[in-house]
């Protein structure tokens, strides 16, 4: 069984600009993100490479430069999906942990008219 991207014919290419505000560390994330999501849904290398170049194509449409596809991409190789995968289930691991705890007691204000500004 082989799994790749799958991208419809008339999706649109909506990423961040890379003139918008957001900061420099947001657009390195963002990239690197789907870089690890690629590498841990495509079962080839080649689909990979695929999907990536795709991406890019549409990065640089959007101004980002070749620096910045350099650093989200560094040390992010499909040879460390085994690596990666192992992150990836720690992470989701460490969340459901973090679900059970108890988020504390609710307070339940009723309203009533003329005491909406206490």
């Amino acid at each position: 069984m082989n799994t790749e991207i799958h991208r419809k014919e008339a999706a649109a290419n909506l990423y961040i600009q890379a003139s918008s505000a957001h900061p420099e560390s947001l657009k390195i994330g963002m990239i690197k993100g789907e870089v690890i999501r690629y590498v841990s849904l495509c079962s080839q290398e080649k689909g990979f490479d695929k999907a990536w170049n795709r991406f890019a194509k549409a990065l640089r449409g959007r101004r980002h430069t070749a620096k910045q596809l350099e650093k989200a991409r560094e040390g992010l190789v499909y040879r460390a999906k085994p690596s990666l995968i192992k992150k990836r289930l720690h992470k989701a691991a460490a969340k459901k942990t973090d679900k059970n705890r108890c988020p504390g007691v609710p307070i339940v204000v009723p309203y009533k008219p003329g005491e909406h500004q206490w």
